[in-house]
């Protein structure tokens, strides 16, 4: 497992849904647009010295049912189309000539937890198997489909909300300290060295659709970063990870994000977000 400060990209299982647990008389998100570095550059043709592109994500029924990428001259680079069932999922990444670029597949058990995820590319192609004990622990093996092999990542421990927030491997601990129901400090250990990274949010609530289950946090956490998975799904609104990045949000009456810049404090980059809700 890769330190944190590098390994915040991540194919993740949960992509696939927004939530499974009902709205009354809430907006459900339609369409969300994002931009790098932000939306008057794109606009403007983009900068030499950034990378500029745009992505728009398209919500049907709660569920992510595609993205559409363009580079920054407005041409479509690729779209991806996502599938889902209640035992398996698929996003499959095809170019602008209608070549799939990139596969990944997820299988699930039937209470909705995450059990093997399939990915293969230009550039990799491996599958991992997520086998879980009776106390909620989940141990990840990686298994490298070029030559056959395979190896133990690691194991994710619940805490007593079956929450997974404790990370153990053969040369690495990671753990999240929850103060009133909200992770506040990620620890990490590895040989020779320690990462203590502390966490904020904001003081809105956030709407009921837009929470997700225990379940589907951890279908992130199993297949991302520990520390990102359950910062910016814990049921609160995410706004900095100390030292690596900010959210800066604009929210409706409604307590919904409309507009979002993150703010990379690593690469110094910047990423600009809209969303677009039906009432």
């Amino acid at each position: 497992m890769l330190p944190v400060a590098i390994a915040l990209v991540s194919c993740s299982a949960e992509n696939i849904t927004e939530s499974t647990i009902p709205a009354e008389n809430l907006l459900t998100l339609q369409r969300v647009e994002t931009y790098q570095p932000s939306k008057e550059v794109y606009d403007n043709g983009g900068n030499p010295n950034q990378f500029t592109n745009k992505t728009i994500q398209y919500f049907e029924d709660g569920l992510i049912v595609a993205d559409s990428t363009f580079n920054n001259v407005h041409h479509l680079e690729s779209v991806t189309v996502r599938t889902a069932t209640a035992t398996s999922a698929s996003q499959i990444t095809y170019n602008r000539d209608n070549i799939a670029i990139y596969t990944a597949l997820f299988t699930y058990d039937g209470t909705g937890r995450i059990i093997e995820l399939s990915v293969s590319s230009l550039s990799i192609n491996y599958r991992e198997t997520i086998a879980y004990t009776a106390t909620g622990s989940a141990t990840v093996t990686y298994h490298n489909t070029a030559n056959g092999s395979s190896e133990v990542m690691g194991t994710f421990v619940p805490n007593e909300d079956g929450l997974l927030t404790s990370f153990n491997a053969e040369n690495e601990n990671q753990h999240l300290v929850f103060e009133g129901g909200k992770p506040v400090t990620f620890n990490q250990r590895t040989m020779g060295s320690s990462t203590v990274i502390n966490m904020e949010y904001y003081d809105v609530p956030v709407p009921a659709n837009r929470l997700k289950t225990v379940t589907q946090v951890n279908n992130v956490t199993l297949t991302g970063a520990l520390v990102q998975s359950v910062a910016e799904n814990s049921g609160y609104y995410f706004k900095s990870l100390e030292g690596i990045y900010n959210h800066s949000h604009t929210f409706n009456n409604l307590n919904y994000i409309e507009h979002s810049i993150k703010y990379d404090l690593i690469n110094h980059g910047t990423t600009e977000t809209f969303y677009y809700y039906n009432e």
